[in-house]
């Protein structure tokens, strides 16, 4: 896949959707938690099976940062039967400068690859979007960059929609649908 300048892409759950998201429930033998003490060595070694160019110096940094921007009891993670955190998701406050303001953001989802397709990241992103739409947000977002096509399918699944934000995103997105298979359902 070509490289972007900007890797950042960005789907918004629209309006209509927000009353309309049906949780989706966690698998068999997987059960929900919200964030505890320690959390942070669980998450760093779940992004670095996930995505392992991060750094431990990078994701320490946006483990205080993600911390500081997350909703009150926004930070998930998914347990095994053994009880070992394999995935997590969050919701955070994003204005994007304030670009978007009043804005929840779904944020830093990940799954620990032994435990992916299964339904687990689907059902920690519901959990975050019911989050953001009981504390009273009304716009939510998601980023994403174009390499983590799994995750985008969560994403679209779940009716969250591209954004054309800049003059390369259309073709972004038709390489994107194209990838995982999906047809394209922008007008051009």
């Amino acid at each position: 896949m070509a490289q972007f300048v900007n890797p950042d892409l960005l789907l918004r759950l629209p309006a209509r959707l927000l009353n309309g998201v049906r949780p989706v429930e966690m698998p068999a033998g997987y059960r929900v938690r919200g964030l505890r003490e320690g959390d942070f060595d669980a998450w760093q070694r779940m992004h670095r099976r996930a995505v392992p160019s991060f750094s431990e110096k990078d994701l320490t940094e946006w483990w205080g940062f993600y911390q500081a921007v997350a909703l009150p009891n926004g930070i998930f993670f998914a347990e095994d039967a053994e009880g070992r955190a394999i995935a997590s998701a969050g919701c955070i406050h994003e204005s994007r400068d304030g670009a978007y303001p009043f804005t929840g953001q779904l944020a830093w989802v990940v799954t620990d690859p032994d435990h992916q397709g299964r339904g687990i990241a689907a059902a920690l992103c519901t959990r975050c979007v019911h989050r953001m739409i009981e504390i009273g947000y009304r716009s939510i977002l998601v980023q994403t960059g174009d390499d983590l096509l799994p995750a985008i399918r969560v994403y679209l699944r779940l009716g969250f929609e591209p954004m054309f934000y800049e003059p390369d995103m259309r073709g972004r997105w038709r390489e994107i649908y194209r990838l995982n298979g999906m047809a394209w359902p922008g007008a051009d």
